[in-house]
């Protein structure tokens, strides 16, 4: 803790006390000063280190000029030795130094030597392919707790898949810090069946396909940690420029919130030279899809520019089917609205998005933690090899909406990456689609499949201006292309999100009950009959009405505001 030193108070007239005084706070306040540069100067490094990253069993990124760097006593001079190439930096006045070396092809087992004011050999050090793995659950979550690990962890001998895996930290919390820090304390293991199950299950699975596609090594950075908002993976500089109350709001609470792991895990991550990024995050930040539309892209462009590869491929999974599947034709939930911010990162150039929209298995718990991790390390390994491998006759992507026309009734959806044909998954009719009007209300609609079109119309919707699909926790959409990749979820309207339901909770019981009366009980249906009864009642007798709320709930409804509605009735009368 820093010392403190108050001034006494002296009079004026005591001139010669205090010119004493004066001279000995002055002496303090040398020795003060002698005694912080004295700190300072037992920080920095005396000899030769190199971060966890620059170690032993690494995989250096093939055919590119990598980043090597360390530490040592300022003004030293380093040499970097790799495959008959050699570079040299001085180490700078906070003992930093950096080289890019020469890589060469794929291979191995290499040694890299560092000279400084020690030599520090590195062995078995191979050359491949680097991905960086970053997210939350879902990018973080083991191969031991994933579908069939009981005969995946025996089979794993594969000597040239490799992770440097940053979230040693105590219960899988990673390293949070206030301050970017220079290294993290682990180390690159390679794979066998002692070390697989502690993996993250995502990124070995996408990199044991691309080992069997390019009969290269892998290397994995891995960077995710459960449960995290985005914000914890962003610079504090980036949160304090674009999101002032965010940081405001993080550092009120004791749990990781803004830059707590950019600084622990990411920044001593970088500049590791990579090939690309993967990523799969959002489901923390799902009741905050406008933000996320922002951070998300922020996010690619600052890692791109923290590992000096400004145009870096940057591959990401959209967010799961999740909870019980849809029951209405649109749902006012979190999760679609989140998957809707994520598209906007694809404005951004070499980015690339796939779908797990149908990654439970029959049966499965829908608590947001899928097991099957071998069909998200599937395409996101099938977006690589098309987008970034060049192999351009692979179809990597399910059906993307492209365009609508709306004529009269009839709504023509036309899509992209329909491979041969557009299909349903079941060869059933179509599910998962809704129409709405300028009421902005949505009901189920009918559709066929016409090359690579959908054709749609909805007996409800007179004069639809807007389509959605998949719109939900859970879609049931069975939209899919002749590849088996399944449609991406979409909305052509552009409304103001999650805006309906909140408003209705805002309002007084009597506004409320006047709002459903007029704009939300369908007039030619069995609900207006039991409403109108309901609605009389409340005029008169309010309390009693509860009763007779609850039993119009358990009547089937097509839309999702209206007992979305009639609870918040419910709820007003009740308090």
């Amino acid at each position: 803790m820093a010392s403190v030193i108050r001034l006494p108070k002296i009079k004026p007239s005591s001139k010669i006390i205090q010119s004493i005084v004066t001279l000995v706070i002055g002496f303090a306040m040398v020795l003060m000063l002698n005694s912080c540069n004295a700190l300072v100067t037992n920080q920095l490094p005396n000899t030769l280190t190199l971060p966890s990253i620059i170690n032993h069993h690494m995989v250096l990124q093939q055919q590119a000029n990598v980043a090597v760097w360390g530490w040592d006593r300022p003004g030293t001079t380093v040499q970097v030795e790799f495959r008959d190439h050699q570079q040299s930096a001085q180490a700078g006045l906070d003992g930093q130094w950096m080289v890019q070396i020469p890589s060469g092809p794929a291979g191995g087992a290499f040694s890299l030597s560092v000279r400084g004011t020690q030599t520090i050999v590195l062995e078995d050090v191979w050359v491949g392919e680097v991905w960086v793995a970053g997210g939350q659950s879902n990018m973080w979550w083991a191969v031991q707790a994933s579908w069939n690990a009981e005969r995946t962890i025996p089979a794993a001998t594969n000597s040239a898949i490799r992770i440097w895996d940053a979230n040693t930290g105590d219960r899988a919390l990673g390293w949070s810090s206030d301050t970017p820090q220079k290294t993290v304390p682990t180390e690159w293991k390679i794979t066998t069946p002692e070390s697989v199950g502690a993996f993250p299950a995502t990124p070995y699975f996408f990199a044991q396909e691309l080992y069997q596609a390019l009969k290269v090594p892998i290397g994995i950075v891995h960077l995710a940690v459960p449960g995290q908002d985005i914000e914890a993976f962003l610079s504090r500089e980036f949160m304090t420029a674009h999101v002032p109350p965010m940081v405001e709001a993080a550092g009120s609470k004791k749990e990781v919130r803004s830059s707590g792991l950019f600084n622990g895990m990411v920044y001593p991550a970088a500049p590791f030279t990579t090939r690309g990024f993967l990523w799969w995050q959002g489901e923390a930040n799902a009741d905050r899809a406008l933000q996320y539309r922002v951070l998300f892209p922020g996010l690619i462009e600052e890692w791109r520019h923290l590992w000096h590869q400004e145009d870096a491929p940057f591959l990401f999974v959209e967010l799961a089917n999740f909870l019980q599947p849809q029951t209405f034709p649109v749902e006012d939930a979190p999760w679609p609205a989140l998957r809707d911010a994520q598209k906007e990162a694809l404005r951004l150039p070499n980015t690339a998005m796939v779908s797990t929209i149908d990654i439970l298995l029959p049966g499965e718990d829908t608590t947001g933690h899928p097991s099957n991790k071998q069909l998200a390390g599937h395409r996101l390994y099938l977006a690589a090899i098309a987008q970034v491998y060049n192999q351009s006759d692979q179809e990597w992507s399910g059906p993307v909406f492209k365009s609508v026309e709306f004529r009269g009734k009839e709504v023509i959806a036309t899509f992209d990456h329909v491979a041969e044909r557009l299909v349903t998954q079941d060869g059933q009719p179509l599910r998962g689609f809704a129409l709405a009007g300028t009421d902005q209300r949505f009901f189920w609609a009918k559709g066929r499949t016409v090359n690579n079109t959908v054709v749609l119309s909805s007996p409800s919707v007179e004069q639809p201006v807007a389509v959605r699909y998949g719109w939900a926790n859970n879609p049931i959409g069975n939209l899919y292309n002749s590849a088996g990749l399944p449609a991406f979820p979409f909305r052509s309207d552009n409304w103001v999100l999650r805006v309906r339901k909140l408003q209705l909770q805002q309002m007084d019981w009597r506004t409320l009950a006047t709002t459903i009366d007029r704009e939300l009980i369908p007039q030619q249906s069995t609900l207006r009959d039991r409403w109108n009864l309901i609605y009389t009642t409340l005029a008169q007798r309010p309390q009693v009405v509860k009763p007779l709320i609850e039993q119009l709930l358990q009547q089937p409804m097509e839309e999702e505001i209206l007992p979305n509605a009639l609870l918040a009735l419910l709820k007003k009368l009740e308090s």
